[in-house]
């Protein structure tokens, strides 16, 4: 796995508060990390949910610039 994307909807519906806190603890651990390794605090990534009619597009479009197939598992 390379990335991890949670919708915030799925957090605030399907999470306990204290889940939604520990959650927050591990972002903010990982952007104090990042910041001691002189990154940027948080990544910016753009997001295409697999289900949208769109999301074969978004993928031709990435593979036409990147020269390679986009995988969606």
């Amino acid at each position: 796995m390379r990335y991890v994307v949670l919708k915030i909807e799925d957090i605030e519906n399907y999470c306990t508060f204290e889940q939604q806190e520990k959650l927050m603890d591990i972002c903010n651990e990982i952007e104090a990390g990042r910041l001691k390794s002189n990154k940027e605090p948080e990544n910016r990534y753009l997001v295409v949910n697999t289900d949208e009619p769109y999301a074969d597009k978004v993928s031709a479009l990435i593979e036409e610039h990147d020269g390679e197939k986009v995988n969606f598992e």
